[in-house]
């Protein structure tokens, strides 16, 4: 029999618990599965976590762990730490299925999860008509305007709009002629302007501290983010109405601006290491950084391709957590292959 797959509850991995992860110490056990579906010919998730902890302690605490969050028979992929009795999950995205049995957890395959933003909203901007989304783990639902906030402009303005349109069009109907333009046009976008204040200011009351992307014609967008004092908002945004795509196209190109804007934080985290090359407070030497962040030196650490050296740089990355820096994953040719990590010293 399948499980059901659940996902409405299995949170994402998220920097906060990263960084508390990082703190474990003792027999940690990391086992990473990657996506499954049920009736697929690869096997289910609980098969093959039983393969990889042939013999291996908690075992048995994982099997339930899967079992409890109805995942063993399939669903999207997860990361498990386990210590001691106790066992956690969290959704990631995961590549290929592995368990790593260490003195901490090993968090370098997740660590692009963790600054990634997997759960924001979508604010579809448009005279006509406002649109809410929330986007979660690649998927996109519609939510309900927070009550009371004006969904367009026309309803934000109240009856005065009718007269306003009355007064700017000499008479003859459907082909009427309209004069006084110039002054219209600036009582549009002082009403454009307060209605957008009171969206940000009706939005950020829902949306709390997750970020909201904004989607529409970028004059719009522009007008929002100059009036807009209380959302969070992504730096990019999706140039398009949002009426004129399904949920399922939203939700990739939401995906994409997540991700870009996960690349360009790394990006700028790189070039702020760089700009202090010539200070002597940058290393890039694995054993020199990995016993800098031992001692709490390292500030800022940039991850690169960590093939062969994954032990010795998952302990400086969990250093460095533990210590309060911050660290970021690059990829592509971003970093030199030869050098797995680049850290900006306190001192």
């Amino acid at each position: 029999m399948t499980n059901k797959i659940n996902t409405k509850n299995l949170s994402f991995l998220d920097a906060e618990a990263l960084r508390s992860l990082a703190h474990q110490r003792g027999e940690c056990l990391t086992v990473l599965l990657p996506t499954t579906h049920p009736g697929a010919p690869e096997k289910d998730k609980l098969a093959t976590l039983k393969s990889l902890l042939r013999g291996q302690k908690m075992a048995r605490e994982m099997e339930a762990k899967l079992e409890e969050e109805n995942l063993s028979g399939g669903g999207p992929g997860v990361v498990l730490f386990g210590r001691g009795h106790a066992v956690v999950v969290h959704r990631a995205k995961v590549d290929e299925a592995k368990a790593v049995s260490s003195d901490r957890f090993f968090l370098l395959p997740v660590l692009r999860c963790a600054r990634l933003a997997n759960r924001f909203m979508i604010l579809g901007l448009s005279k006509k008509v406002l649109r809410l989304l929330q986007f979660e783990g690649g998927v996109c639902k519609s939510l309900d305007l927070p009550s009371g906030m004006p969904w367009s402009l026309v309803e934000s303005r109240g009856a005065g709009t009718n007269d306003l349109k009355m007064k700017n069009h000499a008479p003859g109907g459907e082909g009427s002629i309209r004069f006084g333009t110039s002054a219209s046009d600036e009582d549009e976008e002082r009403h454009l302007e307060h209605w957008f204040g009171q969206v940000d200011e009706g939005i950020a009351r829902v949306a709390g501290n997750d970020l909201v992307l904004l989607m529409g014609l970028d004059d719009e967008v522009a007008m929002f983010r100059r009036v807009a004092k209380r959302c969070r908002l992504f730096g990019d945004h999706i140039a398009h109405g949002i009426n004129d795509f399904p949920l399922g196209e939203i939700a990739q190109l939401a995906g994409e601006c997540a991700q870009e804007r996960q690349a360009k934080e790394a990006r700028k985290a790189l070039d702020r290491i760089r700009e202090w090359k010539d200070q002597g407070l940058v290393s890039t030497d694995s054993e020199d950084v990995n016993q800098a962040a031992i001692e709490g030196r390292v500030d800022v650490l940039c991850v690169g391709d960590a093939a062969g050296e994954e032990e010795l740089v998952n302990s400086t990355v969990t250093e460095t957590l533990c210590h309060g820096g911050d660290v970021f994953v690059l990829s592509g040719g971003a970093m030199s292959s030869d050098c797995p990590v680049t850290a900006l010293l306190r001192y």
